[in-house]
This record gives structure tokens, C-alpha cells and sequence, in this order.
């Protein structure tokens, strides 16, 4: 509210920061460009009125776009997130291959935190029914959450613990893609999968559930299954696993698609776009009301 006005378009990242931004407007009296990210659908006459004062939404994928039109919202536009590529501290991976002593096996890893929506209990069902059809792996879940003496109760119940390790949340986990050799979505509900971009761009094979945003990034650049089908993801895994042409297909497909589709240069240019309409919008009427 204090600086509002000293800036030409107010940007929220974040459903609270749209919030402020709506409720100080009447202060600051500058357009609003929110960016949702998530796939959760909006309720109630308040969140009716503050996308009628938001200037203009951006979509991180097509299924969000939809559920803001059903919410009776139109002014939309899709600019899916960006990803870089970095170099990989790949001494971070050797070193947390000696530490749990799995080298030797396949690493399959999921990072998503242990909350409903992400539906930890499926990954749980997933390495189950993997380990039945095989046992030259070991599956890697970095992460947080409130389910998590839930999760590790189902993985003793299951006898899962030599297989399902919960590591827990890590700074710069996207330095563990050097070690992975399949990455693992289960969510029922997600806006894009940002975690998939980084398997794409680091060339690592992903098998995942149709959830939200995920059918969209994933669907010919990876294996999809239904929401819950933890035999569909099982399945799906051991066929990567053992298919190197596919595997091979796959992955090249998903690094060119992510390069082009998904840069930070696009990103950019595509806000800077919008941005800038807003400005010239600005100036016009400005220069109206001087003439």
C-alpha cells in the first residue's frame, strides 16, 4: 500500500499476494497481473470478487485455465513455468549413494511433499506392487509433511523399509537427478509438475498420474496412469526400466520439448508481452486526459 503507486503493474505470486494486492487497490489504483498456480478450485462471493479486480491471470497450464473459466472467470492467459538447466553437484549424489549403500541399484525418486494432494499413500501402493515384480531397486522420497508418521506406518506395515526410504526435505534436491534412473509423480491434484520439468531437463525418464497440470507436461514426454492406479505407475516403471529404446525415446523427446516450450527466454518475453500492455495502456489514456 505505501509503494503502490510508485509502481506501473502490481505482479502476485501467490494467493495471499493477490489478496493484499486487491484489498490495498483502492490506494494504489494499479492494474493487477496474478500468476495461479495451483489446480484447487476457488470458493465462495470473495474469490469471486477479487479475480473481478485482478486485472489479468495467468494459467501455469490449461487445466487451471479451465477451472478459473467454470469459476466465471475469462481474462486468462497460459505461460507455463520455466525451467534452467544447471550444472548438478554430482558429488552430492555419489556421496548420498554411499551414505544409504544402494549403489549398485536402480534409483527411482519422487520429490513431493507428504500431503494429501500429492497422495503419498499411492506412492506407498506403487513401490509395493514394484517390489513384486522386482527387487534391483530402491525408491528415494525427498520431502516433508503432516503425513508423514501416516506414511512410515504404511511402509512398515507393507515391510517396505530396505526399498522406501524418506529422506526428508534437502536444499538443491534437483543435484540428486544425477543419480535417478526414473522419477515418480502420484498426485491427485497438481498445477504443472515443476519436479518434472527438472527430470526432462535433466534427462531422466517420468512416469506419473494424469492429476491437473500433469496430463498436460507429461502426456508423449513420459508414461501417464489414472489418479490412484498404483498398478498403472508399477507397471509403467518396470516397462521403462527394462525398455531402453523407449526409455531412450522419451527422454530425448521430453529434454528438446522442454528446451523449446518451456525456457526461460519464452517465459519472459511472453510476461514482458502483458507487461507492456498495461503500460501502453497507461500512457493512452493518460495522454487522453492531458489532450
Amino acid at each position: 500500500m505505501k509503494y503502490g503507486r510508485s509502481f506501473d503493474i502490481i505482479h502476485a505470486q501467490t494467493a495471499k499476494g493477490q489478496s493484499i494486492a486487491v484489498i490495498t487497490k483502492v490506494f494504489h489504483n494499479r492494474p493487477i497481473v496474478y500468476t495461479r498456480r495451483v489446480d484447487f478450485i476457488p470458493k465462495g462471493s470473495l474469490a469471486r470478487l477479487k479475480y473481478k479486480l485482478t486485472n489479468k491471470v495467468i494459467a501455469i497450464s490449461t487445466p487451471i485455465k479451465k477451472i478459473l473459466e467454470e469459476f466465471g472467470f475469462n481474462n486468462i492467459e497460459i505461460i507455463p513455468s520455466a525451467v534452467v538447466e544447471t550444472g548438478l553437484n554430482r558429488k552430492r549424489g555419489d556421496d548420498l549413494k554411499r551414505e544409504l549403500c544402494i549403489s549398485g541399484k536402480k534409483i527411482i525418486a519422487t520429490i513431493s511433499s507428504l500431503v494429501p494432494h500429492k497422495d503419498p499413500f499411492t506412492m506407498v501402493e506403487t513401490i509395493k506392487e514394484l517390489s513384486e515384480i522386482r527387487t534391483d531397486f530402491v525408491f528415494l522420497h525427498f520431502g516433508d509433511g503432516a503425513l508423514k508418521t501416516e506414511l512410515t506406518e504404511k511402509i512398515t506395515k507393507y515391510k517396505l523399509e530396505d526399498i522406501y526410504k524418506l529422506l526428508g526435505f534437502y536444499d538443491n534436491v534437483e543435484d540428486f537427478f544425477s543419480i535417478f534412473d526414473l522419477f515418480v509423480m502420484s498426485s491427485q491434484e497438481e498445477g504443472l509438475g515443476s519436479s518434472v520439468l527438472d527430470a526432462f531437463i535433466y534427462k531422466v525418464p517420468v512416469v506419473s498420474t494424469d492429476a491437473g497440470g500433469l496430463k498436460e507436461t507429461v502426456e508423449g514426454r513420459g508414461l501417464l496412469c489414472h489418479v490412484k492406479d498404483a498398478k498403472c505407475l508399477a507397471y509403467s516403471i518396470n516397462r521403462i526400466l527394462e525398455d531402453k529404446l523407449l526409455r531412450d525415446k522419451l527422454v530425448n523427446k521430453a529434454y528438446n520439448d522442454v528446451i523449446e516450450h518451456y525456457s526461460l527466454k519464452e517465459n519472459i518475453e511472453q510476461y514482458v508481452r502483458i507487461f507492456h500492455s498495461f503500460i501502453q495502456k497507461d500512457k493512452i489514456t493518460k495522454t487522453d486526459a492531458c489532450s
